[in-house]
């Protein structure tokens, strides 16, 4: 096995891992953001600002997990 094959390897394992944790993450970006938007989460804001906060989060968690499986 040649140093390249090797490298090759390496880095398609390494880029699994960066996908998997990707997909990962943005699931708890999607999570937090509904729940935060059900009230879920308790906060001591004011409704806006629990509603931005859980709208910007939800959009983060699509937009994330969007982008991982687009490249998948």
């Amino acid at each position: 096995m040649s140093l390249d094959e090797i490298r090759e390897e390496r880095e398609i394992k390494v880029g699994n891992i960066v996908k998997y944790f990707g997909a990962i993450m943005g699931l708890f970006y999607l999570v937090l953001g509904v729940s935060i938007l059900l009230n879920k989460v308790p906060l001591q804001v004011t409704d806006w600002v629990k509603y931005v906060l859980g709208i910007a989060m939800t959009l983060y968690g699509i937009f994330r997990l969007f982008r991982i499986f687009k490249n998948w």
